[in-house]
């Protein structure tokens, strides 16, 4: 690479740096709130998040600091007529345009790894820190609600100070053990107890009655201490995610795969019950709320797997977009020879942002619906780098 391309790319990394760091630290703050209100934690617990939040904000501003960079750099070149002078002295203007589109191919395999295990280990460290702060979080909660319920524990509560929980009533589900059951006490305590994976619910002066049958119910007072424990995943306001957006791209084969078997299992196992209860002329069975159950199944797993598939597609797509971002502003800021990059760069992005993005999550939704093969999402792409490739050829010319 020679000295002048060496100049025009470190001046883009510049520039890039400056733009992704801007439009990082907004996200950045964007996304911790989102966090801290989605988990109920207060500073001192999303202090610790923001490396795990840091993937997700960056996601988003790489493409938009790419876009920014090469309208700056190209439209100062541009504007000051050092492209003119370059294709004067005989020097084909890809000295200056090829060495970008390279970066930005590079910029982009590295957002693929964004979307993919930095985004997955990012999520994965905010579940962690949720899990580990389980009783931060019901306390924020029942200090503003004076309730917190999920699928596996509600509490209710008259006040609470400090960490103390004044006339608690807390309803357990049943479980394999024992049925379902409501410990009402005079106070109670919350303490984590990460080395046991435990929440640990420490009740004083109150009674458990079991939830049932009459036959089944029982009560009994404990005028002392009565401490009861679940675990920590099932405490959790929010249970975990199994979204394939949260799943790393090498192990998405393999969970297809897992899906396809699981969905030719249940398949195979309709099939020879239809068998059996036409065999024996039970068509009111057939018509049955267990078929339909089973078909409703049905239908989530194969919506499921559609979603799965989608996965690996989208991420490479929206990876991508920064080369198709950059083959876009490039030849548009040459074009205008203008040094005020702001109005280039929103020249630029409004057709984005009005043919782009809409082809994607057009794409998407198909792909995802299963009307459509998953490929469809590379459409925005394709839209985008052919107009982008035909506008560098005008711009060499």
């Amino acid at each position: 690479m020679g000295i002048y391309p060496r100049h025009v790319v470190v001046e883009v990394c510049k520039v890039f740096a400056v733009a992704l760091a801007a439009a990082t630290g907004l996200m950045l703050v964007v996304g911790v709130l989102r966090t801290a209100l989605e988990h109920g934690l207060g500073i001192a617990q999303v202090i610790p998040l923001l490396p795990y939040v840091l993937p997700d904000a960056m996601r988003f501003a790489v493409p938009g600091a790419v876009l920014l960079a090469v309208c700056n750099v190209y439209g100062r070149l541009s504007a000051g007529n050092e492209l003119i002078a370059l294709q004067a002295l005989g020097v084909n203007l890809n000295v200056v345009i090829w060495p970008t589109l390279v970066l930005a191919v590079v910029i982009s395999l590295a957002t693929v790894f964004l979307n993919d295990d930095a985004v997955c280990w990012g999520h994965e460290g905010i579940e962690q820190q949720a899990v580990a702060s389980v009783d931060e979080i019901i306390y924020g909660v029942l200090r503003s609600q004076r309730n917190f319920a999920n699928d596996r524990i509600s509490i209710n509560v008259a006040a609470v100070d400090g960490r103390r929980l004044m006339a608690p009533i807390i309803s357990l589900p049943a479980s394999p053990s024992m049925p379902s059951c409501t410990i009402s006490a005079a106070e109670a305590e919350l303490w984590t107890d990460e080395d046991a994976g435990d929440l640990r619910i420490v009740c004083r002066d109150g009674e458990i009655a079991t939830n049932g049958d009459e036959d089944k119910h029982w009560s009994a007072r404990f005028p002392d201490t009565f401490e009861q424990r679940i675990p920590l995943e099932a405490a959790r306001h929010r249970s975990r995610s199994t979204a394939p957006a949260w799943i790393p791209l090498r192990e998405i084969p393999g969970e297809i795969a897992r899906r396809e078997a699981a969905m030719d299992g249940r398949l195979d196992g309709m099939a020879a019950r239809v068998a059996g209860e036409l065999g024996v002329g039970d068509f009111e069975e057939l018509l049955g709320p267990r078929w339909r159950a089973d078909e409703q199944q049905l239908i989530n797993e194969r919506g499921y797997l559609h979603r799965l598939r989608t996965e690996r597609p989208r991420r490479w797509a929206s990876g991508f977009s920064c080369l198709c971002f950059a083959m876009i502003g490039l030849p548009l800021a040459i074009r205008f020879r203008t040094a005020d990059f702001l109005t280039t760069f929103f020249l630029c992005f409004l057709p984005i942002l009005i043919v782009y993005y809409p082809l994607l999550a057009f794409g998407i939704d198909a792909a995802k619906r299963g009307t459509l093969p998953p490929e469809i999402v590379w459409t925005g792409n394709l839209v985008v780098g052919s107009v982008g490739a035909w506008l560098i050829c005008r711009a060499k010319r």
